[in-house]
């Protein structure tokens, strides 16, 4: 599968792994991006009531990342690392948080 942040980073500067930009001017921000691979994504499959946004009641599924994607350089969006992964609360990958 697609990495989520390789998406959002076509996403907000329309460029390819190898950096041809397309398409330009149908940029979005990451905001918009990061909903499209994470709520849009889960309405998409018809498990918005579970997924895609954290909320009392649905699975925790989710990643911790080492910066703030809102915060970061649209080119660098590609660059952030995830550092854990956790699925309906338990963290399945990366360095043990607790």
């Amino acid at each position: 599968p697609e990495d989520p942040l390789s998406l959002v980073q076509t996403a907000v500067d329309r460029s390819s792994r190898e950096g041809t930009i397309i398409g330009e001017s149908e940029s979005i921000d990451i905001r918009e991006a990061l909903e499209a691979v994470t709520i849009h994504g889960a309405w998409q499959l018809g498990l918005e009531d579970r997924l895609g946004s954290i909320e009392t009641g649905k699975d925790a599924d989710l990643v911790i990342l080492d910066t703030n994607p809102m915060l970061t350089e649209r080119s660098l969006v590609r660059k952030i690392q995830v550092l854990a992964t956790f699925v309906s609360g338990r963290q399945i990958a990366g360095t043990p948080l607790y």
